[in-house]
């Protein structure tokens, strides 16, 4: 008999840690609260929508943000698990984003983190006043 992970993996390679599927928390326990019936969830997890944490980063990176709320809707969760799970990828791989007023998840590249400490260090040193004794 299949198992929800046979028709939707967690993962679909075990020796990459990007090729996880963004959302499966949320998403299957989404169709296990309801539905009932195995067969009726194992259907339901087959017409779902698979993307890796890999594919969301590359598309990340290629538009610089994504709707969160449009992120939600497209994999059936709140938006409130989006966040969690955004938040979740945040910690376990070191990506980095913000979220903007717009409900817009943002990504920063670690060139951009090193450009700003570079620009608020210039700031420090051009407004420390010269101490003289």
């Amino acid at each position: 008999q299949l198992s929800l992970e046979d028709v939707f993996p967690r993962r679909m390679s075990e020796n990459d840690m990007l090729s996880g599927i963004l959302f499966w928390e949320s998403i299957t326990k989404n169709i296990k609260d309801k539905n009932s019936h195995d067969e009726t969830i194992l259907s339901k997890a087959q017409q779902l929508p698979k993307m890796t944490i890999r594919e969301f980063i590359n598309q990340l990176k290629e538009n610089g943000s994504v709707s969160i709320a449009a992120l939600a809707d497209e994999f059936g969760i709140s938006v409130e698990q989006a966040l969690m799970e955004l938040e979740n990828i945040n910690k376990q791989h070191g990506i980095v984003g913000v979220i903007d007023a717009k409900g817009n998840f943002l990504y920063v590249s670690m060139e951009m983190i090193n450009k700003a400490i570079e620009v608020g260090l210039d700031a420090v040193r051009v407004s420390l006043p010269r101490v003289t004794g």
